[in-house]
Order: structure tokens, then C-alpha cells, then sequence
């Protein structure tokens, strides 16, 4: 299903940013459409699912097909839809990017919970033993 169609265009990079340009292939040829998806911001054409995708796997299975015989003929035969491909996998790489920049958040968070927590217990301590030295 990815190599049927090209990948979506989210703009173009531009000398000053993204310019929002299309690609059209109908007017472009297979090279001056690979070239021309280079400078391009693209997402594929089908969309990666964060929540139940096996992003790992996924990612590696991509890989593994783009080195692939069949992989290699697609890069020259039918570079939109190998770039297509290539969209795909690159979402699910920025999936695992995410869900590891969240875990690390949570990590984070459940640390300095820990840590306050362990400043409290010491406070309470030294205030019992606070007490305990002016009451005698």
C-alpha cells in the first residue's frame, strides 16, 4: 500500500522555513520528483498509529525491506513510493523517540517524588529529634 502512492507533502523547506508547496507528480518525472522530495517535509501516506503500533518492529521491518532486493529495485523504480516508505519509517523512528522522551519524563518525575519524599522523612526526623532534645 506504500509504495502505491507517494508520500504527503506538510510543506516545503524553504530558505526561510516551510512554504507549505505541493508536489505535483503528475508534472514532475521519477528523478526530478525524488530530488525535489528531498527538500520536503513529508509524512506517509499511511499514517502510523502511536498507540497500537509496535514501532520497533515496525521500524525494523522497514529497514530490513529497504535493504532488501525488492527495497533497492523500488529506490530506482519507483523512488516516490520508496520515499513514501521511507516517511513511513521515519514516523515510526520519531514515535520511539517520543514514548522514550516520556518515559524518561515520568522516570524523572517519579524520582523527584522519591527525593521529596525523602527530604520529608528527614525533616521529620530532625524535628522529633529536635523535640525530644528541648523537652529534657
Amino acid at each position: 500500500m506504500l509504495l502505491r502512492g507517494g508520500p504527503v507533502v506538510l510543506g516545503a523547506i524553504a530558505a526561510g522555513g516551510v512554504d507549505g508547496a505541493g508536489l505535483d507528480s503528475a508534472q514532475e518525472s521519477g528523478v526530478e520528483s525524488a530530488q525535489r522530495v528531498k527538500s520536503m517535509l513529508l509524512g506517509p501516506s499511511v499514517p502510523v498509529d502511536l498507540l497500537f503500533d509496535d514501532h520497533v518492529v515496525e521500524l525494523e521491518e522497514c529497514r530490513r525491506w529497504a535493504n532488501s532486493d525488492a527495497g533497492q529495485v523500488a529506490r530506482i523504480e519507483n523512488p516516490t513510493g520508496f520515499a513514501n516508505v521511507r516517511a513511513h519509517a521515519e514516523s515510526h523512528m520519531n514515535a520511539i523517540g517520543l514514548a522514550s522522551a516520556q518515559a524518561n519524563a515520568q522516570a524523572s518525575e517519579q524520582a523527584n517524588v522519591q527525593v521529596n519524599a525523602q527530604r520529608g522523612r528527614q525533616n521529620d526526623a530532625r524535628r522529633d529529634t529536635q523535640q525530644s532534645t528541648a523537652s529534657k
